[in-house]
């Protein structure tokens, strides 16, 4: 009961049956003498309502934030296919966190998480460009950056309360492994490619102000005004 955290093999499902909220979880073929923990963060309704800031929102959503230091270590590489069952795991869960993220926030630019950001060390993201199907990648590297950038808003679920300007590459060329371990290289241009190297970064312990030029520092959410828009680029360069 006092290992160390890791996420479940399967995903938790949730359905709606009236007025309750039934959550459910299997396992097959479970190690000899498993045990396993699960922690529930609830909250009653006054408290569900209060005027919280966007970062502590993330907080309670599970979301790691950028006063914890496991954000500042670049995560382990998966063994593929060695690691499968533990790189799929992480996957489901990954990609499970979109769906409490979306009901939370309004994300026009597409949404993206990786890793340590819930609390695991090894490197894999899930990003989620718009009007696109969510993308896990594992053990993703930039091996190709184009010369043409520009520069543009993010937010990091981190550290919600803030959005800052980073100048990307359009297009960037990543390597990756799948879970028979074989590897792609797979090319992103626009928000996909500015998601993606946002979210290697995190897998390298960088967070998007390292990428800020000197002196500039990112403005309250107060004062952006772009959320829920989309990125704009300039169709002639695609």
């Amino acid at each position: 009961m006092t290992a160390q955290a890791v996420p479940v093999r399967t995903a938790i499902s949730q359905r709606d049956d009236g007025d309750q909220r039934i959550f459910s979880w299997s396992t097959d073929n479970p190690p000899l003498h498993a045990r396993y923990r699960f922690e529930w963060r609830l909250t009653d309704s006054d408290a569900a309502s209060e005027d919280v800031s966007p970062s502590e929102r993330m907080r309670r959503l599970g979301v790691v934030q950028a006063d914890d230091p496991a954000l500042r270590q670049p995560c382990e590489l998966f063994d593929l296919p060695k690691d499968r069952d533990l790189a799929r795991s992480v996957s489901e869960l990954l990609t499970a966190f979109l769906h409490p993220l979306r009901a939370a926030h309004s994300f026009g630019k597409g949404v993206g998480l990786a890793a340590p950001q819930i609390g695991v060390n090894r490197c894999a993201a899930v990003a989620q460009a718009p009007d696109r199907p969510p993308l896990v990648l594992f053990s993703p590297r930039i091996v190709d950056a184009s010369a043409e950038t520009d520069e543009q808003y993010e937010g990091c679920l981190s550290f919600f309360d803030v959005r800052g300007t980073v100048q990307r590459s359009l297009r960037i060329d990543v390597e990756h492994t799948d879970l028979n371990g074989t590897t792609h290289i797979t090319s992103f241009q626009h928000a996909a490619a500015r998601l993606w190297a946002h979210e290697i970064d995190h897998l390298q312990g960088k967070l998007y102000t390292d990428c800020m030029p000197p002196g500039v520092n990112p403005v309250p959410v107060e004062r952006y005004h772009g959320t829920g828009i989309s990125w704009r680029y300039d169709p002639s360069a695609d």
